[in-house]
């Protein structure tokens, strides 16, 4: 698996435990590496392993850029005569290698790849009571919340939104609750983010995941494996749809539905040139709006509309200026009328990139 390290000593170079400045910065140089192993396939360094190719670069550059060429440095010598190999049959690296030039490369060469998704998500979740658009001016609630780590540079948040009158016991917020026991006057929220940094200055395209060198995770509990939503986001992200076959018990209401929309530096952009999370949920809220307009519904109907489970991975960032196409798919279910799934894909509509993905689930009411 490709990892950093500090080298030793180099040539014209610093020795080891020194540093360098490199564009206003204070960093170590940094080694990427592919061990050997006689199957050919990537592993972790310090077991007695050679390595296939290595690349010395600055301490604060990229990953995920050396990717290409330290694979394309290999050359491993054959039995007897021949060309050295140059192609493993199988490659591990963790998620800072994860993005998609870099699994394109691998499927052109016929490379297989073991790589954690990038993953970012928010799930909401309404009950009877309380819902994303059935809270009102005066409302008292009772919020509890529970960070948990999921990875060494990840935390997943859970919240529970209770009416403030409702018996509850006086207890830290179990994830078997939020998974499995939900209360149904209750709404309860999941976001699964990590810290993020740009990797060319002034541009939101291609951010790398950077922690914090003093954030510390040891003394959150772990969230079990099993309500990790990396798996379930992963492959939203690779379909582009939480439901690419449908969901069970739905049927699909309408041919899909195409939407553009221009990224509102006021309204979008937060004081660092991000989106705002919220913005996630507003542009795709913008897109179901038009799709609701186009069936002859009112904006009063949008208003009233119930959403039981919402759920966003969230995959990009965006320039100001951006322009986004936003496909949208809708079911309505079988057997409970009134009940309906859009499923939704947002795309940098110049170069196709995909920004982030929402499966939503509403209670359309009267």
């Amino acid at each position: 698996m490709p990892t950093s390290t500090q080298p030793g000593p180099a040539k014209g170079g610093p020795a080891a435990g020194q540093t360098r400045r490199h564009r206003g910065r204070t960093c170590r140089p940094r080694t990427r590496t592919l061990p050997w192993r006689p199957d050919h396939k990537a592993a972790p360094r310090g077991q007695g392993q050679k390595p296939l190719a290595l690349i010395v670069t600055a301490g604060q550059r990229g990953d995920s850029p050396q990717f290409r060429p330290v694979l394309e440095r290999i050359r491993v010598p054959r039995i007897g005569s021949g060309r050295p190999r140059t192609k493993p049959n199988r490659i591990r690296a963790d998620r800072a290698y994860g993005s998609r030039a870099n699994r394109a490369y691998l499927r052109r060469r016929g490379i297989l790849c073991t790589i954690p998704e990038k993953v970012d998500q928010i799930r909401v979740r309404g009950g009877r009571t309380i819902h994303p658009h059935g809270l009102t001016f005066g409302d008292e609630l009772r919020v509890s919340s529970r960070a948990f780590q999921l990875g060494s540079r990840s935390v997943m948040t859970l919240h529970r939104l209770a009416p403030a009158d409702l018996e509850l016991d006086d207890v830290p917020l179990d994830p078997v609750e939020v998974y499995e026991r939900r209360h149904p006057d209750c709404l309860y929220a999941e976001n699964f983010n990590r810290w993020i940094a740009r990797t060319s200055a002034g541009s939101n395209k291609s951010l790398a995941q950077v922690c914090p060198a003093d954030f510390a995770y040891a003394d959150l509990p772990r969230l079990p494996n099993k309500y990790s939503p990396r798996a379930l986001v992963g492959r939203a992200r690779t379909a582009d749809s939480f439901h690419p076959a449908g969901p069970p018990g739905f049927v699909e209401a309408d041919p899909p539905f195409t939407v553009e929309y221009t990224l509102d530096v006021v309204r979008d952009l937060n004081g660092a040139g991000l989106m705002y999370f919220a913005s996630y949920f507003s542009i795709f809220d913008t897109a179901l709006l038009r799709l609701w307009r186009s069936l002859g519904r009112t904006d009063e109907q949008f208003l009233r509309r119930k959403v039981t489970d919402q759920e966003i991975g969230y995959f990009g960032n965006a320039d100001p200026g951006a322009v986004f196409t936003i496909a949208v798919r809708r079911w309505h279910s079988t057997k409970h009328p009134g009940t309906e799934i859009a499923d939704m894909a947002m795309h940098e509509a110049d170069t196709g990139r995909l920004i982030a993905v929402t499966g939503v689930e509403i209670e359309t009411g009267p």
